[in-house]
């Protein structure tokens, strides 16, 4: 009687998956017997997808003057899923502010005013996962930041960029946030570009980019700009020209060029 031992070559993939064997045996007469099929459940390797991505960091923000998180990430190339879990300063353990969200899109997750406890500060994790169940994670950290909240810092509105005067170039950089995802004026924060959880995003100082103070950065504000610059259209909401404080509606102001 001959016996052998053998074994197929390691089956590769991102997912789970069954494959199907049969075991054939013939002697010198030509007689064969065989084993019915049966299925064998493959793994894919341990390798975890890549890691998440922040397209904005967990930061401060100020609507209304009510403290707020806004948090934005995509899921990376590789992955099927991701979430977003928050664990207090001083906790020993995450807790799912989402569920696994599907890939392929950016996510935006804003925590209201009432679940923020301005006196803490958190660590975010992004959890990406694949189709077998890997997972990698990514942990950001965001420092209490009461200070940026009601009467906060001096800002010119119409003045997001922080070069010390309100002109066309704000209006390309309110537009270039908007719609190309620009970063943040490095000028507001000393030239040195943003950094911690200090941004309440997408803008520095978002009052600074409300050109009509109605508590929304979008292309209206922009518009009244080049409005104002150009053809002699109404001014700015305070404080315009001179640097001041927030009046009325606040998004926040992590920095700007007036300082605090």
């Amino acid at each position: 009687m001959t016996t052998a031992s053998h074994s197929g070559p390691p089956v590769r993939g991102s997912c789970k998956r069954s494959t199907h064997y049969r075991l054939e045996a013939e002697d010198r007469s030509g007689n064969a017997s065989r084993l019915s099929e049966w299925a064998a459940a493959i793994t894919a390797d341990r390798i975890a997808p890549a890691p998440p991505r922040w397209t904005l960091s967990p930061a401060w923000s100020c609507p209304g003057g009510e403290a707020e998180i806004f948090v934005r990430w995509e899921t990376p190339d590789g992955a099927v899923e991701s979430r977003l879990l928050r664990r207090a300063a001083g906790g020993d353990f995450f807790v799912g502010l989402t569920g696994w969200l599907t890939a392929g899109e950016e996510h935006r997750y804003p925590v209201a005013g009432d679940e923020v406890d301005p006196e803490l500060g958190y660590t975010y994790r992004l959890e990406a996962r694949d189709q077998a169940g890997n997972v990698s994670r990514l942990d950001t950290a965001v420092a209490p930041r009461p200070d940026i909240c009601g009467a906060g810092a001096r800002y010119v509105r119409g003045d997001p960029n922080c070069d010390g005067r309100p002109d066309i170039s704000d209006a390309i950089h309110i537009l270039g946030v908007l719609f190309r995802g620009d970063r943040p004026a490095a000028a507001c924060f000393g030239g040195v570009g943003a950094g911690g959880g200090g941004v309440p995003g997408p803008f520095a100082c978002n009052d600074a980019a409300d050109i009509n103070a109605d508590g929304t950065t979008d292309l209206s504000d922009a518009v009244l700009l080049l409005a104002h610059l150009f053809r002699g259209g109404p001014a700015p909401a305070a404080p315009y020209p001179a640097c001041g404080r927030a009046v009325g509606k606040s998004l926040g102001c992590a920095a700007h060029l007036c300082g605090t």
